[in-house]
């Protein structure tokens, strides 16, 4: 009996020693931590469940969604084509002070201007409906004067992409159309998902002689990234496009060098991308998708543009999240099986900063 009393006893201090230890995992998730980046506790414990009731609100009221309170909101709009309770895009900064509680949300830097999705959530959990689409750098000791963007003085760097995936997806793409075409001089492009527009407005500002068509279908995230992250709506060479991205690499137009494609996660309906932008590709040209690593969708797309295109690469960012699959259009026999080096690729006339992001990568030939 007492050797039964005694394991009892072990086993109700081992359960009380997991709930102290789970208790202070979520009082360190609550404490306002300074400096440029927050502390982040990525997932809730199991087995722990707790249901609010979300009252009504306006759409973006101050201390509506999960995302922190205490960053600067600059900007805020609603986020259609969702499920979500009070679904909300806004725009934010960290405050001068660095004091953030993310919760179970994203970290955040100071110096970068955020774009977020947000919306309410039953749980109770602070940052679980808080996730990062899109970042871009502010640059440095430039002040922004035009109040486009509310108060704040950023001045968006189109040329210095913020998030990893962006310059992995970037290099990538300039990687492979040396590979291609053996120079780096794209005439044309075409970017569906525009989200903050670091695509095709580093494309814009990289290469004087491209055009681009950039394809949304939601008008108030084009807007967004107009008055706030320096999409150069004012340059004849762009063309926004508000509709459904498969729609519109599915219809009739101009062929391109390159196709960006970032739309996370991927709709299952974007299966029928990879033939639709093979057959929007001028010859050599290449197809660049960002995706989630466990995405089955995505997946299904690799396996696609294996049996469609004559050379596909893949990588993966530092943390195994985003990939980037990177597809030519050509003749197999006649192209190379690695990627160039940034010395060859700025022989070949790629921009610096995309060579050696380009080099950043392990990128893995799947054919």
């Amino acid at each position: 009996l007492a050797q039964g009393l005694a394991i009892t006893q072990t086993l109700t201090n081992k359960r009380s020693l997991n709930m102290v230890r789970c208790l202070a995992a979520f009082a360190l998730a609550a404490v306002a931590v300074p400096g440029s980046h927050a502390v982040v506790l990525q997932a809730p414990p199991g087995k722990m469940k707790y249901s609010i009731t979300i009252p009504a609100r306006p759409v973006c009221a101050p201390k509506g969604g999960t995302c922190p309170n205490q960053l600067n909101m600059i900007r805020c709009a609603m986020r259609p084509h969702s499920t979500d309770v009070h679904p909300e895009m806004k725009v934010m900064e960290m405050p001068s002070n660095g004091m953030v509680n993310t919760g179970l949300g994203p970290s955040y830097t100071q110096n970068v201007r955020y774009l977020l999705f947000d919306a309410d959530d039953t749980s109770g959990f602070a940052g679980v409906k808080c996730t990062v689409q899109s970042a871009m750098s502010c640059k440095r000791g430039a002040v922004d004067t035009t109040k486009k963007c509310g108060d704040s003085q950023c001045v968006p760097d189109v040329r210095n992409p913020f998030l990893e995936y962006v310059r992995m997806q970037l290099g990538g793409a300039i990687g492979a159309l040396a590979v291609s075409k053996g120079h780096v001089r794209p005439s044309s492009a075409a970017v569906v998902g525009i989200g903050a527009g670091s695509l095709p407005s580093w494309l814009l500002a990289a290469f004087p002689r491209v055009t681009v068509d950039a394809v949304d279908i939601d008008a108030s995230v084009v807007s967004l990234a107009a008055d706030c992250f320096g999409l150069p709506k004012e340059d004849n060479r762009l063309q926004t496009h508000i509709e459904d991205g498969l729609h519109f690499m599915q219809g009739e137009g101009r062929s391109y060098d390159m196709v960006m494609l970032d739309v996370v996660p991927l709709p299952k309906s974007f299966r029928a991308m990879v033939s639709a932008a093979h057959d929007r590709m001028l010859s050599g040209g290449i197809l660049a998708v960002n995706g989630w690593k466990p995405d089955k969708e995505f997946q299904g797309l690799q396996k696609d543009a294996m049996k469609t295109f004559s050379r596909v690469w893949l990588a993966e960012d530092q943390h195994g999240g985003n990939q980037i699959l990177l597809a030519v259009k050509g003749s197999g026999a006649q192209l190379r099986d690695s990627m160039p080096t940034v010395k060859e690729l700025q022989a070949m006339g790629a921009p610096e900063d995309a060579a050696a992001w380009s080099s950043d990568f392990a990128w893995t030939k799947l054919v």
